[in-house]
Parts: structure tokens; sequence; C-alpha cells
């Protein structure tokens, strides 16, 4: 990132500068959607999501859907395509709850 920002301050490449930037970002925020659903084979073959957090995955629907409606607004695709595909994602993740639910019984103050 910083030689990204470097050199575009170097040779004033403020636009391309922003722009790569933009991309790296959202390459990052996807993974951060998309890593509990590394977990996927093991919750199949286990049937339980234990190993997921729902109060984590909830959290990343919700800002998901608010970024994407924002991104939408102000019509920046640096914004909405993460946040929609992250969207899309997490519905994955929270569909996974209802499909195998947690075989243990936990406290409802620790979600």
């Amino acid at each position: 990132m910083m030689i990204i920002f470097t050199t575009g301050l170097l040779f004033k490449l403020e636009m391309l500068n922003v722009s790569l930037i933009g991309w790296v970002a959202d390459l990052f925020s996807l993974a951060v959607f998309a890593a509990p659903l590394s977990e996927l084979m093991m919750i199949v073959r286990t049937k339980s999501t234990e190993s997921l957090s729902f109060s984590f995955a909830l959290t990343c629907w919700l800002s998901a859907a608010c970024w994407s409606v924002y991104g939408v607004l102000v019509g920046d695709v640096n914004i909405l395509l993460p946040n929609a595909l992250g969207f899309m994602l997490t519905c994955v993740q929270l569909s996974l709850f209802v499909l195998y639910p947690n075989k243990k019984k936990k406290n409802l103050l620790f979600l």
C-alpha cells in the first residue's frame, strides 16, 4: 500500500493512486466477508455451525447491507461491489445457521 501511495505521490498520479488503493481495499474487504466460509466443508461434514460466530455474521450482514445502499446512493462502484458481494456471502453464512444449527446449547447472552 505504501509503495502504491508513494509512487502515486512522486509521479503525481493521484487518480491512479486512489483507484489502485480502492481496488486493493475492495479485495481485503471481500477476504473478510469470505473468510468464515473457509469452514464450509467442516460445517457440512459435522452438520453444525459451532465454528462460526453468529454475531459476527449478523454484524457483517448489517454492515454490508448499509454500505451497499450507500454505494448505490453515491454511485461508487468501489463501495458497492465488495459490499454487495459481501452481503451475498454473509447471506450464505446466515443460511448455514438455519440449515445446521449448533449442536451445543449456548447461553443466549453469548451468541
